[in-house]
């Protein structure tokens, strides 16, 4: 085989094997090779084309583009490429003619597929192009551009031609560049968008709303967007007008339904969420139903039938109706129905409810309100009738006032209560005869005034349900259904109740109207009696002042400057004692300073008057008698236009109190230094302090009582006493309490303490019980050895007065005898004798008293001083003598001896004074009481003596009278002196040691 060969059956192998079909032709254009597939296509075997002529193999190819573009290949040695329909083969191919020296090589490729692919395409092309809505390819990212728009596309976005789009980027159209943005990333997350509504952007800047649908897609390796607008600007306009008319209508505050009366029984097709509130029925379960399901037993019939009846005729009605909800609840419906008219008649019934419940009780409530504001109206005239009765008293006013209520309220009891603590008074009652009266006191908590007193304001109810009071006592006690209750202030502090009340219950509920006028006359009830209060205490308060003045030793001056007078009051006077008339200037104002405090004031003066600055010092001045008292002056200045007019200030005697802290200050220094033990004891009784004399007293050192119980030191039968004067002084802190008590020492033996109590819980410093205690031991022994003398003193007293006034009073009477029966020459002696027996009488009396009444005393209690010393003055022959008692107070002591105290002073006071002489009993100072007359008084030299048994200046006295006085007030602890009295006459004052109470 040549090479020749070889090579042409390589090349025959090759062209064998390819899948386009081949053959050759010569320049006479006759076929050389045909390789299988083209046999196939030709449908004629290799061997019987070749050598044939083309167009003797196929007639159709004569005068046809594939004979042409062979015939030019062979002419001009070019390469032809062309596309050929075979009809015979009902095929499409591809063509390519590849000329050589033999002749051409022939290629056909079936493209009958392709072919179709691109009419299919041209297809779609104008089937696009004829879409009412845009059409796009781009490129995606930002820089994307347009590979493809359709003719809708440029009309929509307002562009001249499709090259003048695609000069664009599709971001340029939208209206929000955010808005792309989310629009590309949704994409790029699922691949594709349907239906995006988005604002676009013509060219021209005109925005419609479009409605998207894009697919992201892969083109030759490539990946594109391929995307459809669709201009939605009328339909969402169209929806927007549309949701706002559905919002409007589920936004309505009426209720709102639709009703289709083309089906059976004109059903509900649709309501409101308003319509729900206000029936409480979901919209499912009302739908498909007649709306006479919210009708009821109370549904008037009238206006149901005035709707059928409209329905009927195709018409539009308005009634008002009692309506249900779901719950059962009644409810005012105002409903208006109206027909949606159609070419074909109404294709619906709208209806509007409206819940007009509170607008017709607003109206049965106005035309119950005129009805009581005409009854208030009467009511307020009565009262105003009442409260201007000036020829009836307050008391009777308010009678007429709680009268006038109960008629009003239809309650059959009215009461002004006064409530002290949980005590209730009845002050002021109307009601059923013998219910309750005036004066009646009930426990708070039993009564609903307590309700009051709770919410500090007015409190009604017509029926204990409406309360809610059946658990109350007044309701279990009493069985009170109805009551309506008012706070009565005076002056400004809660003093009770206006109230009224009745077992039975009230029809209608208590008006505001009807709590308004009880509030007006509680009001009424609380400024006269706040008037009355004010009034008594006016009158009470001109004397308290005065009387002020003088206890308290403060007095008030004033210095004008423009005139430099100065002002002093009646008190400051008496401090300087000087008398009324005197008219001192401020510089002989200061003359009456200590020397050593004179700069002092005068510098403060200086600066008051000058620089307005005030001053509070504490000075000492030089009253005329160069007696030395301390006092508390105090001086601020008085502007008139900014400038300083007059100077004005305070000035009180504080000579007690500088004393008071003097003795305070040596009070801790005796405190330690004192026989006495000091001790401090909680409420329980446990030792929280005792002084160092109670190691002397008791052997104890104090740090080994301190934080033990104080009743472990003590027996059984005293424990009770010490307990009981620990409650006594915690209930009344201003007293004191004494108790006697045995105490074991540290020793084991038993002593006699006696202890006084007084509370200083509340004293920052102290903080419990302070106990004062001292060793009795030799007093009770002597006491009670003094106790079996008295005992055999009294025995003895006995004997004598009964062996003596035997005898006596037969002497008096044969002397009373005798000088009934005598003449004259024996009355002279006969007048002395009887003086004598009398006298001898009273020597006995006293003697007995001092026997018997002695040094001792019984049972202390808190005693009245002005019903001690009233029962003590009926008691002596006062003659036109006058008592004056200047103060009330209480005094603890034994009251049989007390009265022998008085009834001795004031025998003392009538027998030694004048005829009209005067008595006052009173108070100096916290610890002190006071017996004085305006009589002639007792020289100083006599002051001593006269407490001396058998002293006496009166014709008669037995001279034991003061001595008795003097022997009780030392049996009680006290301390007495004579004095001289406020209007010269005698003064005996007690040092009671705290016994005085309130």
């Amino acid at each position: 085989m040549t090479k020749s060969d070889s090579r042409e059956t390589l090349r025959s192998n090759v062209l064998n094997r390819v899948s386009d079909a081949i053959v050759s032709l010569n320049s006479d254009l006759e076929y050389t090779f045909a390789n299988p597939r083209a046999e196939q296509l030709l449908d004629a075997t290799e061997e019987s084309l070749r050598g044939t002529y083309i167009r003797d193999a196929f007639p159709e190819v004569a005068d046809t583009v594939a004979e042409q573009q062979i015939s030019e290949a062979l002419e001009t040695g070019q390469e032809q490429t062309f596309e050929r329909y075979n009809e015979a083969l009902d095929r499409w191919f591809e063509v390519r003619v590849y000329p050589d020296e033999d002749g051409v090589s022939v290629f056909f490729t079936h493209i009958s597929e392709r072919k179709e692919r691109g009419l299919d395409l041209e297809r779609y092309e104008q089937a696009i192009e004829a879409l009412p809505v845009a059409v796009g390819i781009n490129t995606p990212g930002e820089e994307g551009r347009f590979e493809f728009v359709n003719q809708a596309a440029v009309d929509m976005l307002g562009a001249s031609s499709k090259s003048e789009l695609q000069d664009h980027a599709p971001g340029d159209t939208y209206a929000n560049p955010d808005e792309r943005k989310r629009f590309s990333e949704q994409l790029r997350e699922t691949g594709s968008v349907e239906q995006y509504e988005v604002q676009l952007t013509t060219l021209e800047g005109e925005t419609f709303w479009g409605s998207m649908t894009a697919n992201l897609t892969e083109i030759g390796g490539a990946e594109y967007i391929i995307g459809i607008i669709e201009d939605v600007s009328e339909r969402k306009q169209r929806v927007q007008e549309l949701e706002a008319k559905t919002r409007a209508i589920e936004a309505a505050p009426i209720g709102v339904s639709l009703s289709n009366p083309q089906q059976d029984d004109n059903p509900l097709t649709y309501v409101n969420e308003r319509f729900e509130e206000i029936t409480g029925y979901a919209a499912e379960e009302i739908r498909g139903r007649n709306c006479r399901f919210l009708q009821g037993e109370t549904t008037d019939e009238e206006p149901v039938s005035a709707m059928r009846d409209a329905i009927a005729a195709e018409e539009s009605v308005t009634v008002e109706l009692r309506n249900y909800r779901k719950d059962g609840e009644q409810f005012w419906n105002r409903v208006s129905i109206a027909p949606v008219q159609t070419e074909n008649g109404p294709s619906h019934f709208v209806g509007f409810q409206q819940d007009i419940t509170e607008e017709k009780q607003r109206e049965q409530e106005l035309k119950e309100n005129k009805e009581q504001i005409a009854e208030q109206n009467d009511a307020l005239k009565s009262f105003a009738k009442i409260v201007t009765n000036a020829e009836r008293t307050l008391n009777q006013r308010i009678t007429d006032l709680l009268n006038l209520g109960a008629t009003y309220l239809d309650l059959d009891v009215g009461i002004l209560s006064e409530i002290d603590g949980s005590e209730y008074t009845v002050r002021d009652v109307v009601g059923p005869a013998e219910a309750i009266e005036p004066g009646d006191s009930l426990n708070l908590t039993d009564t609903y005034c307590s309700l009051v007193y709770e919410a500090d304001g007015p409190v009604s109810f017509h029926s204990s349900d409406d309360g809610g009071v059946k658990d109350h006592p007044a309701y279990q006690n009493k069985g009170m259904e109805s009551y309506i209750g008012v706070p009565v202030f005076v002056d400004d502090h809660r003093y009770g109740t206006l109230n009224f009340s009745r077992p039975e219950s009230r029809e209608a509920p208590i008006t505001d109207a009807e709590e308004s006028l009880v509030r007006i006359m509680a009001q009424w009830v609380g400024t006269e009696l706040t008037r009355q209060q004010r009034q008594e205490e006016l009158e009470r308060t001109s004397q308290f002042l005065k009387d002020t003045q003088e206890v308290a030793k403060v007095g008030g001056w004033e210095v004008s400057l423009q005139s430099e007078r100065m002002r002093w009051s009646e008190e400051l006077y008496r401090i300087h004692e000087l008398p009324l008339d005197a008219n001192p200037t401020p510089e002989e104002g200061i003359e009456f300073y200590h020397p050593d405090d004179r700069d002092t004031i005068r510098e403060a003066f200086d600066r008051l008057t000058t620089e307005g600055e005030p001053y509070d010092l504490e000075l000492r001045i030089v009253r005329t008698d160069d007696n030395v008292r301390w006092v508390r002056t105090r001086g601020e200045p008085i502007y008139e236009d900014d400038e300083i007019v007059a100077v004005h200030g305070t000035f009180q005697d504080i000579t007690e109190r500088k004393e008071s802290q003097k003795e305070l200050e040596k009070s801790k220094q005796v405190i330690e230094s004192s026989t006495d033990i000091a001790t401090i004891i909680d409420s329980r009784g446990t030792i929280t302090y005792v002084s160092p004399a109670v190691e002397d007293v008791l052997g104890y050192e104090p740090e080994e009582l301190i934080g033990t119980d104080g009743f472990g030191y003590q027996p059984d039968e005293t424990k009770t006493a010490v307990a009981a004067a620990i409650e006594h002084v915690m209930e009344t802190p201003a007293e004191t309490k004494t108790v006697q008590t045995r105490f074991r020492r540290a020793d084991g033996s038993w002593c006699w303490i006696e202890s006084t109590l007084r509370s200083r819980l509340n004293d920052d410093v102290i903080g419990g019980i302070l106990v004062s205690s001292r060793d009795i031991t030799e007093r009770k022994e002597w006491e009670q050895e003094l106790q079996r003398q008295n005992s055999r003193l009294n025995e003895f007293a006995s004997v004598i007065s009964h062996d003596l006034r035997n005898p006596l009073n037969v002497a008096q009477s044969r002397a009373t005898i005798l000088q009934e029966r005598t003449d004259d020459e024996f009355q002279e002696h006969l007048a002395p004798l009887l003086n004598s027996l009398e006298r001898m009488e009273s020597i006995i009396e006293d003697t007995l008293t001092l026997a018997r009444q002695g040094e001792t005393i019984g049972e202390m209690s808190s005693i009245p001083v002005m019903d001690l010393v009233g029962k003590c003055w009926a008691g002596v022959e006062t003659a036109e003598a006058t008592l004056e008692i200047d103060d009330e107070f209480t005094i603890r002591g034994d009251r049989d001896r007390l009265r022998h105290v008085f009834e001795n002073l004031f025998r003392n006071a009538v027998e030694h004074g004048v005829e009209d002489v005067t008595v006052r009993v009173g108070r100096a100072g916290e610890d002190c009481i006071y017996v004085e007359d305006d009589g002639p008084g007792i020289l100083p030299d006599d002051r001593d003596k006269v407490f001396e048994p058998g002293h006496t200046s009166a014709t008669g006295g037995t001279g034991f009278g003061l001595t008795i006085v003097k022997r009780i007030a030392e049996a009680h602890g006290w301390e007495v002196t004579v004095t001289d009295g406020g209007d010269g006459g005698a003064r005996f004052e007690f040092d009671t040691a705290g016994l005085i109470g309130e």
